[in-house]
């Protein structure tokens, strides 16, 4: 009984071993320097149709992480500032993209955007899709509104960074429509504007 199983174990070692030199075998690496001969620029690791090239700066830090599928952007990339911080990340599918993130180099958020993907004919595109929102670097709100498709749609505002209104402006397919109010950085009224699609013209307050 015991040689037995020393015997099915040898095998499955053996198996073991055969399984992970062709794993070995499917990966490869390559190393990209600068002039210098002792930074490295870039780290390219292949895996059968999935890549992913790191970048770095003089310094070695990192700078960008690339995830590719049959040479199209796939999964998460990141991008940093040189001082390390994060800059960027987005989601990506089959080379479109589905979302993205980026930061200051303070690490306070800088934008939120998203994306959906549609069909025309035969072919596939991503498009703005859903809410948007820009801050400014001191963390407050700057826009925020909503994509549909690709347009503008329903209310958009826009703010001082004191945080009081500057613009509310409404739109239907990227055109203005309806009322739009102005302020000044007093949180005053500035003006008043009424938006008449069918010709552009408006009529102020």
């Amino acid at each position: 009984m015991s040689t037995q199983l020393s015997k099915f174990l040898t095998l499955l070692c053996l198996i073991f071993i055969c399984a992970f030199s062709n794993l070995n075998a499917q990966i490869k690496k390559d190393t990209t320097y600068y002039s210098n001969k002792k930074s490295i620029l870039s780290i390219s690791t292949t895996n059968g149709e999935i890549k992913q090239i790191v970048t770095y700066n003089y310094d070695g830090l990192i700078i960008s992480e690339t995830n590719l599928k049959n040479s199209k952007q796939e999964g998460i990339q990141k991008k940093w500032h040189n001082s390390g911080v994060l800059k960027s990340e987005s989601l990506y599918q089959n080379g479109l993209i589905l979302k993205e993130n980026t930061w200051y180099s303070n690490g306070l958020e800088e934008y939120v955007t998203t994306y959906q993907i549609f069909k025309k004919d035969t072919s596939y595109f991503s498009q703005l899709h859903g809410n948007y929102v820009w801050y400014y670097q001191s963390g407050f709100v700057r826009i925020k509104g909503k994509y549909f498709e690709g347009l503008k749609q329903g209310l958009w505002t826009e703010y001082y960074e004191s945080g009081i209104k500057k613009s509310e402006i409404n739109y239907d397919k990227d055109i203005k429509k309806g009322q739009s109010k102005f302020w000044f950085n007093t949180g005053k009224i500035q003006s008043i504007q009424n938006w008449i699609p069918d010709t552009s013209k408006t009529k102020n307050r």
